[in-house]
């Protein structure tokens, strides 16, 4: 499942060396005081940038936003991106975390495959 250590400020849950992300059951039990996400500490660089969001308003292309639905720190910004780009897909994987197309391949593929197709079929709508 995942790594527990104790220390003093209580139990810290890291993800497990197999790199799944966590279930909801899992992130939902109660001695969970603080998870270790792996690339948690941004570089300030990236961290600290200033938030662009409403430049994607003008984003005029086909676009895709998928999260996995316990990727819980990008599950907000992954709804205001695909709220704010004109016609955007939102996908959220169920059971997959940060890395979806590694934690649930197939759902990840299903996606894409029926994301690209609706492009095929729009594109060659219009020739």
């Amino acid at each position: 499942m995942f790594d527990v250590l104790s220390g003093a400020v209580g139990d810290v849950r890291v993800m497990s060396t197999s790199g799944r992300g966590f279930t909801p059951e899992e992130l939902a039990e109660p001695a969970l005081d603080k998870i270790i996400f792996v690339g948690s500490q941004l570089h300030p660089a990236i961290r600290d940038q200033a938030d662009d969001l409403a430049l994607l308003a003008d984003l005029d292309v086909p676009t895709l936003v998928m999260v996995g639905e316990v990727d819980l720190p990008f599950i907000e910004q992954s709804r205001a991106m695909a709220g704010t780009i004109p016609g955007a897909t939102l996908a959220i994987i169920e059971t997959a975390g940060h890395s979806p197309q590694f934690e649930a391949p197939d759902a990840w593929a299903a996606v894409m495959t029926t994301f690209l197709a609706s492009i095929d079929a729009v594109e060659g709508s219009a020739v």
